[in-house]
């Protein structure tokens, strides 16, 4: 029997019904969102470390010295500039139908969100990053629980919840209000 690409063996075509129809598509996607969240993480780190520098720099009422703020403005710049690129490129992704929601992709999602409205001055930065660092327990959880890096929106359930809750009892000794309160976002 000839395939379409190569001879049809038995190992082959039972490889082919395991195989998801669109598996190459998946794959892409999948590298994807995962590139685009580490871009997310690096930018709100990179923004966290510019509002820290400018806080510092106008602790007390202090007015920093004119090259000084020449430098925190044209960083803040180049910060917006970044940003209106990330946001346009992340908008492409989250914004088409066909491509699957994931739990990670929500996250960022969020985030992106939340990052914008804190960059405007909406949001507080600190609060920004107490939300990078639910994220990074929301991965340690899939990947100590699921052994995975993301998950499917259309796969997660209430148990989910409940085993996050008891993941961040007992494996972080988180108490037990703060891990409700993870759980709630």
């Amino acid at each position: 029997m000839q395939a379409k690409h190569q001879l049809a063996t038995p190992a082959k075509v039972l490889e082919s019904y395991r195989s998801p129809l669109n598996g190459a598509r998946l794959q892409q996607e999948k590298v994807e969102n995962l590139a685009l969240s580490e871009q997310i993480d690096q930018f709100i780190y990179a923004y966290l470390q510019f509002n820290s520098k400018y806080q510092n720099a106008t602790a007390d009422g202090k007015i920093p010295h004119p090259t000084k703020a020449k430098l925190l403005s044209q960083q803040r710049n180049k910060l917006d500039t970044e940003l209106e690129t990330l946001c346009s490129r992340s908008s492409s992704i989250f914004d088409q139908k066909e491509r699957g929601k994931t739990l990670v992709m929500a996250v960022d999602e969020y985030l992106l969100t939340f990052l914008q409205l804190s960059f405007v001055g909406q949001r507080s930065p600190n609060t920004l990053e107490k939300m990078i660092g639910r994220k990074k327990r929301l991965l340690e959880f899939l990947t100590y629980k699921f052994n995975i890096i993301d998950l499917s929106l259309d796969k997660l359930q209430y148990q989910f919840i409940d085993q996050y809750y008891t993941f961040l009892l007992v494996q972080k000794n988180v108490m037990e209000n703060t891990a409700r309160n993870r759980c709630n976002v």
